[in-house]
């Protein structure tokens, strides 16, 4: 089975030998879930084998290819939105694709990555939010904002990317009315002022935004400072201060953030999540 996706997405050698070993019968089951997630039905892969999920995704990406050539979206666009492929495949170790719950919005046409940032349809029902102090109501729409890794938070490219995206929503998506960009992250959580040089690119990129709420939620900052998974059972995501605080001082101390963070958590900080919004006519080079 040809992919022409990876004329687009650089995957793994090893990985795409796995594709081509497929068998038909494997082959035929990715075309035929490809053809369901097009139409938006990504719980068909649920339960798949991570190489059927990354067969199916990529076949179902030719789809989507040709709406970005009907609209005259360039290439560089999609190609810089659809690396997000090889990204989770490393992340699983290149045994496949996992994440097929965030790669759905990229086939739907939901997401785009514009310069430094990925920018993403949305309609706000955050439960963290009171509307009732907010610039816009429960339902409205905004463009969500992700921050993608693998590249340096360079708070210049994120101006850049904010400006692009304005110019881009008005040309290609006229009829899609929103006043708010929105972001839901570790990056926007106020208590990283504490411990976070004010200089830093972290701290540069809070100030883009109106922080609205914050939430005591700490996985995902100890996953991107210290690499501990989510999703495993560490003492330090459980209500034992004592295990805690073991736990704590044994962390890493290889970087600055990492020794600055590890300081703040030992003298009882915590971390959490933040929620941020800009207005779009005052994004930076609109004012």
């Amino acid at each position: 089975m040809i992919y022409k996706i990876l004329n687009y997405v650089s995957l793994d050698r090893g990985l795409i030998k796995a594709l081509e070993n497929l068998d038909k019968k494997q082959q035929s089951e990715a075309l035929r879930l490809s053809k369901k997630l097009s139409k938006g039905n990504a719980n068909c892969l649920s339960k798949k084998e991570p190489m059927i999920k990354l067969a199916a995704s990529l076949k179902s990406a030719e789809k989507t290819l040709s709406i970005y050539k009907k609209y005259g979206i360039s290439e560089d666009i999609f190609r810089s939105t659809f690396d997000d492929i090889r990204i989770w495949c490393e992340n699983f170790d290149n045994k496949g694709l996992d994440n097929i719950g965030w790669i759905k919005n990229h086939i739907n046409f939901k997401l785009f990555k514009i310069g430094r940032l990925q920018f993403q349809f949305f309609k706000c029902r955050s439960r963290f939010l009171d509307f009732s102090k907010q610039p816009f109501s429960r339902g409205e729409k905004v463009i969500n904002i992700h921050i993608p890794q693998g590249e340096k938070l360079n708070i210049d490219e994120c101006k850049k990317s904010l400006c692009k995206a304005n110019e881009f929503f008005k040309e290609y998506f006229p009829q899609f009315k929103y006043g708010y960009y929105f972001c839901e992250s570790w990056l926007l959580c106020e208590n990283n002022r504490k411990f976070m040089d004010e200089n830093s690119n972290i701290v540069k990129f809070m100030n883009l935004f109106d922080i609205r709420c914050n939430i005591p939620y700490e996985k995902q900052t100890f996953e991107r400072i210290f690499g501990i998974d989510m999703n495993s059972k560490s003492p330090i995501f459980g209500n034992d201060e004592e295990k805690r605080k073991a736990e704590i001082s044994c962390l890493s101390e290889n970087t600055s953030l990492q020794r600055s963070a590890k300081n703040y958590l030992l003298d009882g900080g915590r971390f959490g999540m933040g929620i941020g919004i800009i207005n779009k006519d005052k994004c930076v080079g609109n004012e």
